[in-house]
């Protein structure tokens, strides 16, 4: 779409990056490129690797904001400089700019995804440079939507899962309040009134790790987990477990 890419051409280096994703047949828009030579950001077809969403023909965009919320949804006619210019201003400023020393270091270790020590480097500095401080509002969204997807597992039963990724906040936010928040999630997911549906949902994730492609391997697992399901009775992973005998039985030939 020429409107996207105009955006996609003015806003780039500002942090804006535009990914479009379609349902045509590769060699349909490897044609239809060759026409239009001025389409400059990526395209994902049905023969990629990373898929694409259906629809219903209508075009969609969703436009991802700096802590990875989808900041608006809409027609791509929606899309204007207006509303790219008041979610640039929110971004996370300091990845544009030039750094050094222990600044340097900190962006180093939000790609690592060390956002503990990130964080207290930006803490620190956040009163007298304004990097910093924008640092600390990017970093406390993301921890924030961890830590509140991880109590949501844990609301929805999701124990294992739950588990996980508190185990994972814990390791990357090491030495802040986010990794005592994660230690509690962690202690309630494997506390004895959720230890029936820890250990299920463990031994579910293990069944399902790999899933098998010939008729007779499907028909196999569907009837160990219907058995699984007979076992954990009343739990969450014993609903999901029944989700996966569907997707099981519904793919026989």
């Amino acid at each position: 779409m020429p409107h996207l890419n105009k955006l996609h051409k003015k806003y780039g280096k500002q942090g804006l990056s535009v990914i479009a994703s379609t349902g045509e047949k590769l060699s349909t828009v490897q044609n239809f490129s060759a026409h239009h030579t001025n389409i400059d950001y990526k395209v994902y077809t049905q023969s990629s690797r990373y898929g694409f969403p259906r629809g219903r023909g209508i075009p969609q965009v969703h436009i991802i904001a700096a802590d990875g919320s989808i900041a608006w949804s809409g027609h791509p006619s929606g899309v204007n400089d207006k509303r790219i210019e008041e979610l640039l201003r929110d971004r996370a400023k300091f990845f544009y700019e030039k750094f050094n020393g222990s600044s340097k270091s900190a962006v180093n270790n939000i790609l690592k995804k060390k956002y503990g020590k990130a964080y207290k480097y930006a803490q620190k500095n956040a009163e007298k440079i304004d990097s910093a401080k924008s640092m600390v509002s990017y970093l406390d969204k993301i921890a924030e939507r961890q830590i509140q997807h991880a109590k949501k597992l844990l609301r929805d039963r999701e124990v294992f899962q739950a588990y996980t990724l508190s185990s994972q906040i814990k390791k990357e936010w090491s030495g802040t309040d986010f990794e005592k928040q994660a230690k509690e999630i962690q202690k309630e997911s494997k506390s004895s009134k959720n230890k029936k549906e820890y250990s299920a949902a463990k031994q579910l994730e293990r069944m399902v790790a790999k899933l098998p492609n010939k008729s007779k391997d499907k028909a196999r697992l569907a009837l160990v987990l219907k058995k699984f399901m007979k076992k954990y009775s009343g739990t969450k992973a014993a609903q999901n477990a029944a989700g996966w005998v569907k997707t099981l039985e519904s793919s026989w030939p």
